[in-house]
């Protein structure tokens, strides 16, 4: 597994939870851990390099704090979004894993 590259304000959430990162299995991609947004409001949790990156967007239904599922999406350029809005101490399951064929 390797460190996840965060977005201004992401970091691991802590507390033994898993920290965000990501590995490749062949042609899967898999993502993991808990994220939170301690500061400012970017929707960007973080970005996959070159090689990690789908060849078609991706959308990923995950939670959000107590609120319920929110959508997280995957773009071809590596970045995992959070659609909706980001706001200051929200945390994010990145639990996720997609297929670059």
């Amino acid at each position: 597994w390797s460190a996840l590259s965060f977005g201004t304000g992401w970091g691991n959430y802590g507390g033994g939870y898993a920290a965000g990162q990501y590995r490749r299995f062949g042609d899967i991609i898999m993502v993991r851990g808990l994220v939170a947004l301690s500061s400012g409001t970017s929707a960007t949790i973080g970005t996959l390099p070159s090689g990690y990156r789908p060849t078609n967007g991706q959308l990923v239904l995950t939670l959000y704090a107590s609120t319920g599922p929110i959508r997280v999406d995957v773009t071809t350029g590596g970045a995992i979004n959070v659609v909706g809005g980001a706001t200051t101490g929200m945390w994010v399951g990145i639990n996720f894993a997609f297929s670059l064929s």
